[in-house]
């Protein structure tokens, strides 16, 4: 089928550039405290997260992340904290990094 991705299956290629583009607002996850038992992580660590899974990131630690990087990238605010664009979270393992997330200006 022309114009489709074959199968019938529509092509997103558009839809997903314009996501890319105009939607997903890129955040910044950074380390500010803890230590990474599994030597992944160090405080200072910096990734910037578009539309893919920064590569170096733990998965674990990502995924546990993933809702409150989504939250921002689609606009969302986090209304218990002071300042509603910006929160920490922690890594799953026991005593895990923690990570600021925020949105890049």
């Amino acid at each position: 089928m022309a114009g489709t991705g074959g199968f019938g299956c529509v092509n997103t290629n558009g839809l997903r550039k314009h996501i890319k583009e105009e939607l997903m607002k890129k955040v910044i996850c950074k380390v500010v405290g803890g230590q990474c038992n599994q030597g992944f992580h160090k405080p200072g660590d910096e990734y910037v997260i578009g539309d893919l899974t920064p590569e170096g990131i733990c998965t674990s630690a990502f995924a546990s992340i993933f809702p409150l990087i989504l939250t921002l990238q689609t606009g969302g605010k986090f209304f218990w904290e002071k300042d509603n664009k910006i929160t920490r979270a922690a890594c799953p393992d026991d005593d895990g990094v923690i990570f600021e997330i925020r949105p890049k200006e």
